[in-house]
């Protein structure tokens, strides 16, 4: 089968948007003919690629030129979602007759709208991989006439959606939201949860209890989209006593959570780096770790620090709205403790009360997420599901 994939991040950016479609090539290249498409590597913000050593496999990885932005502004984003898609899609227009398939993991929703258009005219069935339901965010992002903008935007997504021969969602509720929203036949969608390389998380490191500072650690990508100054906010207001908050990462914002952690010079807050072959190590340091998203986005997203904070054995304090696949996971898995976003007393209150749980408490939470994400959460379980929706409609 001769399959194309594009995508927006891929190796050597360090994060799971780029590690997932890489695994999804290399399983595919070992029985099929693979070609992906991939803008040059930006992500994260402030990363160096200078020294990074070229991307391995049986696959055709062709670089295509792209605008790069990598703040979360809309107009610079969405010009940067334009050029991707019509980089695509001209790579269709010139090749199209060369594939069987095209699988697409894309930032919504420009760059989606282009490269439908082109599989839509060469006949090309697409697999649509959603891990960001858009536009709804226009309506937060933009004042005053967001609801404007999502009314008129909201029938592309609708296009790409019908025009697309499968959709993989990234949670039950995500898919179910989709169906409805978008008028979509639930008969080609399916979910597939979203993986970490747990070989990375091999090695139990237990709790160290010798320590006298309890440790709340939020680990990932410093975007708007974790909700951090609020978290950071809340944490420092809530003279929890003898505890620190460890930020672990970078991002785009890291500047401005510097600047304002200054403000509270009687919190112990510490930014510190995150490499990726030492996330397993960093994140054990932690008693807690912290899973924090802006309200409403966590109904359209499952974020994919979850499973990576599942493997290192720690219980979560999640941000999150009820009823969402976060809060459906960490409660099915009885692995941490969730807060509605932007409720500053209740997450105050358990930055305060957290400290007093029991290390048998802790270590029994960490224990419950870990089995629960064997189950459940690893690439051996998820890589095959993918696999299996791509190649199989060549049989159909």
């Amino acid at each position: 089968m001769r399959i194309l994939i594009a995508v927006c991040n891929f190796p050597p950016e360090p994060n799971v948007m780029a590690s997932l479609p890489y695994d999804l090539a290399t399983a595919l290249a070992e029985h099929h003919d693979v070609t992906v498409l991939a803008p040059h590597p930006s992500r994260p913000a402030g990363y160096d690629f200078s020294n990074c050593p070229p991307v391995k496999g049986k696959f055709n990885l062709i670089r295509v030129k792209t605008s790069i932005y990598t703040a979360s502004r809309i107009v610079g984003r969405s010009k940067e979602g334009i050029s991707l898609g019509k980089s695509v899609a001209r790579f269709i227009q010139n090749h199209h007759d060369e594939y069987d398939v095209l699988y697409m993991m894309v930032s919504p929703y420009f760059a989606e709208y282009y490269i439908t258009k082109a599989a839509v005219k060469y006949h090309l069935p697409l697999v649509r991989h959603i891990q960001d339901v858009f536009p709804e965010p226009i309506v937060r992002r933009i004042p005053v006439f967001g609801k404007l903008v999502f009314k008129l935007a909201l029938p592309i997504d609708k296009f790409i959606c019908r025009h697309s021969t499968r959709i993989i969602c990234i949670g039950d509720r995500i898919k179910n939201y989709v169906s409805r929203t978008r008028k979509t036949d639930e008969k080609k969608m399916y979910v597939v949860m979203n993986w970490q390389d747990e070989s990375r998380f091999k090695e139990h490191i237990p709790y160290d209890t010798s320590r006298s500072v309890f440790t709340y650690m939020f680990l990932g990508n410093l975007s708007s989209a974790a909700n951090l100054h609020y978290l950071l906010r809340c944490y420092a207001e809530s003279g929890a006593k003898d505890t620190r908050l460890v930020i672990a990462g970078t991002g785009n914002i890291k500047d401005s959570l510097i600047e304002l952690a200054g403000g509270y010079p009687n919190a112990q807050i510490v930014f510190r780096d995150a490499p990726s072959a030492e996330v397993n190590k960093i994140q054990s340091e932690a008693d807690v770790l912290l899973l924090p998203l802006r309200k409403s986005i966590a109904l359209r997203c499952n974020p994919s620090k979850l499973p990576a904070y599942m493997f290192s054995h720690r219980a979560i304090l999640a941000c999150v709205e009820s009823g969402s696949d976060v809060d459906c996971t960490i409660k099915a898995a009885d692995c941490g403790w969730v807060v509605e976003p932007d409720d500053d007393s209740a997450l105050k209150k358990m930055f305060k009360e957290l400290p007093s749980v029991s290390q048998e408490e802790l270590e029994r939470k960490g224990e419950n997420g870990y089995m629960y994400s064997q189950l459940h959460l690893t690439k051996n379980v998820n890589l095959q599901c993918l696999m299996d929706v791509i190649t199989g409609i060549n049989r159909e």
